[in-house]
């Protein structure tokens, strides 16, 4: 299976559109990994790991479509995507 490459890159630290897709968490705009973290993360935590493991994992999976974001990024972006909405 061949991945497409999104490489136009758009202002400061190389962002691409795709990676700005995602920071926006926008379910309008396409992006190919949002449902792939979504769905590592509940699959862990339905076999029994632990959020902190499922976290990793999801983690493991965003940064498989998104090679270039800090580490940092990524879990503040993780955490958004699987964590429960607020009710309020």
């Amino acid at each position: 299976m061949t991945r497409e490459k999104d490489s136009t890159t758009l202002g400061e630290g190389g962002k691409t559109a795709r990676d700005i897709q995602c920071e926006k968490l926008d379910p309008n705009l396409p992006c190919n990994c949002r449902e792939a973290v979504c769905r590592a993360y509940r699959e862990m935590v339905a076999r029994g790991a632990s959020h902190v493991d499922a976290h990793q994992v999801a983690a493991r999976v965003y940064r498989h479509h998104h090679p270039n974001q800090p580490a940092a990024q990524v879990n503040r972006l993780v955490t958004r995507l699987v964590e429960p909405a607020p009710l309020h």
